[in-house]
C-alpha cells in the first residue's frame, strides 16, 4: 500500500537563541595627536562606527588629526543579519599632545671639547656622528672634520616624536697680533 511509499523522516535542526549580539570592539584607550591612524576591531563586522574622529564609519577607522586632543566617544552599532538583533557599544578613546622632542645646541670649533645637549623632555636617544652614546646626549667634535652634521634626539614615550638638528663645527682660526710699530 501507500504506507510503504511514503516514509517517515526526522530533521533535526539546532536553534541558537541569541538574547543580545555582541557590539563590542576593541581601540586603545589612548593615542598620540602625530601617532597616525587607528582602526577599531570590532568583535563581530559589518556593523558602523561613529564619533569624533572617525574618518571610515564602516572599517572602524580613527584619525586623531581629524579629533584634535581630548576625550572621545566613540560608538558601534552591530545588527544580526537578518535584523531582529541589534546592539551597540561605547569606547572612550583620549588623545594626548606629541611631547616637545627639542633641544639646546651650539656651534663648535675644530678642536672643540665635548659638550651635552639638554632636551626639553629627557629619555630619549641620540643619534648622529659625534654622538658619544646614544643615551647622555654627550656630542664630541673630537676627530670630525669642520663641516655641518645632523643629530636626532628621538622620544618613545608617551608618543613616538623626534627632531633633527643640524650643528656646525667650525674651522678654527689663529689670531696674530701685528706689531703696533711699523716695520722698518
Amino acid at each position: 500500500g501507500l504506507g510503504d511509499v511514503y516514509k517517515r523522516q526526522t530533521l533535526d535542526h539546532e536553534v541558537q537563541i541569541v538574547t543580545e549580539f555582541d557590539a563590542g570592539f576593541a581601540i586603545p584607550d589612548s593615542v598620540c595627536l602625530n601617532g597616525g591612524l587607528v582602526y577599531a576591531i570590532p568583535n563581530i563586522g559589518g556593523g558602523i562606527f561613529t564619533g569624533t574622529g572617525i574618518t571610515d564609519d564602516s572599517n572602524g577607522v580613527f584619525d586623531p588629526m581629524v579629533s584634535g586632543l581630548g576625550t572621545f566617544t566613540i560608538n558601534y552599532w552591530v545588527a544580526s543579519p537578518n535584523g531582529n538583533c541589534v546592539n551597540d557599544s561605547n569606547i572612550n578613546i583620549k588623545v594626548i599632545p606629541a611631547t616637545d622632542p627639542s633641544f639646546t645646541f651650539r656651534e663648535f670649533c675644530e678642536g672643540s671639547v665635548p659638550d651635552t645637549f639638554v632636551p626639553v623632555n629627557p629619555g630619549g636617544t641620540w643619534t648622529g656622528t659625534g654622538m658619544q652614546d646614544s643615551t647622555s646626549g654627550i656630542f664630541d667634535p673630537t676627530g670630525l672634520t669642520p663641516g655641518n652634521y645632523l643629530i636626532t634626539y628621538t622620544l618613545n614615550q608617551p608618543c613616538q616624536i623626534d627632531t633633527t638638528v643640524t650643528v656646525r663645527i667650525a674651522v678654527s682660526y689663529t689670531h696674530l697680533t701685528l706689531p703696533t710699530t711699523p716695520y722698518v
